[in-house]
């Protein structure tokens, strides 16, 4: 019959994620919200994985990016689960990306005796996906101006000169000074 409380009602919830930055720096920390909506006040476990670091693509202008990677065999940066208690927004335990790369969650509803578990999601979405990049270096070039005095000039990104981790220095007189 129906209506009756001993009926059990299959509920078929979905899961969608957002991850916290697309693109950051070695050293930061990303994290993925996910949402769990449909569950019909399901109760359990959300297993996420975050794959990386993958080398990123390049464009036709050169520029990196990581729509279109390969993420089959990537290595696994960390995994872990969540408690969901019902439809609402969960945010996974932070990671400190350490490696440059792409890297991208996964996630999956486990499901219950009343709730199918949900098929993992694609990896490299883009709403699931970022670009980290190297750290930022920052040198201190000493330039001669005049005689001796020396003028300090910060030099960041990507494109610093460096020899065998050491940083160059340049003097007025078109010398060079390596140090160690």
């Amino acid at each position: 019959m129906r209506g009756r409380s001993s009926e059990t009602v299959l509920v078929f919830p979905k899961v969608t994620t957002q991850i916290s930055k697309q693109t950051a720096n070695v050293g930061d920390t990303i994290t993925d919200d996910i949402k769990v909506f449909g569950s019909g006040s399901y109760k359990g476990l959300v297993n996420w994985t975050l794959l990386g670091p993958v080398a990123p693509r390049l464009t036709s202008s050169g520029a990196p990016t990581c729509e279109g990677v390969v993420w089959t065999n990537a290595p696994v940066a960390s995994r872990g689960s969540i408690t969901a208690n019902g439809d609402g927004v969960y945010k996974t335990a932070g990671y400190k990306v350490q490696v440059a790369g792409c890297y991208t969650y996964i996630e999956m509803l486990v499901g219950d005796t009343t709730t199918p578990p949900t098929t993992p999601s694609t990896p490299g979405l883009k709403s699931e996906t970022v670009l980290v990049f190297p750290k930022t270096l920052a040198v201190l070039a000493v330039l001669g101006v005049t005689g001796s005095d020396m003028v300090p000039v910060a030099l960041t990104g990507l494109g610093l000169l460096m020899i065998g981790g050491a940083a160059v220095f340049a003097t007025r007189r078109r010398r060079v000074l390596i140090t160690s």
